[in-house]
């Protein structure tokens, strides 16, 4: 026995005001499920599949998809992120996050813009499933970082109904050198001169 699975059809659509669309929920539950739609408050026709004269109240809106029996509740929803904070000190660093989203969405982070490649050292930590809900939360887990670690973290988020991001600044430890690790090293540099047979350590003796 498990819940309910269910997915729109389109999963996404763009219209103008005035057009109508037809949306599809399918659904799939052993044992059979309860359905209804969820829609930003509009009249009394709130669960009619099929929507007529678009309005601008609808703009940018999720429809959402909802069922429902007794093996828990199933919702197809495009990802969002709910929670995104600086690091913490814990065992390890941590940037903790919440995110929602079904089907479940895949979860990568960019520093500096560029993809982290998640290892030994740095990788995502869920943390917690809420009972019954599609909300996740973790942590990016940073294991002792240091000042090559201090940046712009970005959480992406994806599923196929869309995607999400947000950033946040990551700092860990300052600088303790004068000069940044990309820049060239600077070095002490001591010219020595061949002894001379006239003199010690090549040094001339004055002359008479």
């Amino acid at each position: 026995m498990d819940p309910p699975t269910v997915h729109i059809e389109p999963p996404e659509v763009v219209l103008r005001q005035g057009d109508s669309v037809n949306l599809t929920c399918h659904i799939s539950a052993d044992p059979p499920a309860t359905a209804d739609w969820v829609l930003p408050k509009l009249s009394d026709w709130e669960i009619i599949l099929e929507i007529k004269n678009i309005s601008s109240i609808l703009n940018l809106k999720d429809l959402t998809c909802r069922a429902e029996n007794v093996a828990g509740l199933a919702e197809d929803i495009p990802p969002t992120i709910l929670f995104l904070d600086q690091a913490i000190p814990q065992h390890s660093w941590c940037i903790p996050f919440s995110v929602d989203g079904n089907p479940i969405p895949s979860i990568q982070w960019l520093f500096n813009g560029t993809a982290l490649i998640e290892g030994l050292y740095i990788h995502t930590l869920i943390m917690e499933y809420e009972h019954n809900s599609t909300i996740l939360h973790g942590c990016l887990q940073l294991n002792r970082p240091t000042h090559v670690n201090n940046g712009n973290y970005t959480l992406v988020v994806r599923n196929p109904l869309g995607s999400a991001s947000r950033s946040v600044q990551g700092r860990f430890m300052d600088n303790p050198f004068s000069f940044s690790p990309e820049e060239p090293i600077p070095a002490l540099v001591c010219l020595s001169f061949p002894r001379d047979e006239r003199g010690k350590d090549g040094v001339l003796p004055p002359e008479e």
